[in-house]
């Protein structure tokens, strides 16, 4: 699931979590104590990161992005695939490519 959207202060970006995965994510850093390596987000104009964070994004009622679909807030762009979703900032170049098998950034 990501939520594509621009911040109130002009920044945009994409927050994707995911609830049931088998890759193995980065590191979780020594001062989190909650979930880790299933909230990814990517702003513009910065490189992915991995959320620490105790809450959850999903709540009923959503809108689904179907396969082959896209949504984007300014340059940030997230496609939707059956293999993956992948979110882009085509202002860096910066990515998010996120399956249940796989987390890949850069």
């Amino acid at each position: 699931m990501c939520l594509v959207s621009s911040s109130f202060d002009g920044t945009n970006g994409a927050e994707c979590e995911i609830r049931d995965y088998s890759y193995t994510p980065p590191q979780k850093p020594a001062d989190c104590h909650l979930g880790w390596g299933d909230r990814i987000s990517i702003k513009q104009g910065s490189a992915p990161v991995v959320h620490c964070h105790g809450d959850t994004n999903f709540a009923p009622g959503l809108p689904t992005l179907a396969y082959g679909q896209s949504r984007s807030a300014g340059p940030i762009v997230c496609h939707s695939e059956p293999a993956r979703m992948t979110c882009t900032d085509s202002s860096t170049g910066h990515y998010l490519r996120l399956s249940r098998e796989s987390l890949e950034l850069g």
